[in-house]
């Protein structure tokens, strides 16, 4: 899973689409608009927590 956000200047937000189109498998993409380097849960602690749960329960068995 890639989170990224739209507003990040310590890793330009153009990378997240050459690093998730390069990577292999079953993959997701959540962009956090406004969100700074590393501040995706901050900005956006709900849709972070729902994105995560969900990708994580695709392929994860309890």
């Amino acid at each position: 899973m890639f989170i990224h956000g739209d507003a990040d200047t310590f890793v330009p937000f153009e990378m997240v689409g050459e690093l998730y189109d390069a990577a292999g498998g079953k993959k997701e993409l959540f962009v956090v608009p406004k969100a700074r380097h590393a501040k995706a849960y901050q900005t956006d602690p709900t849709g972070y927590e729902n994105r995560v749960t969900s990708f994580i329960a695709k392929y994860i068995r309890t």
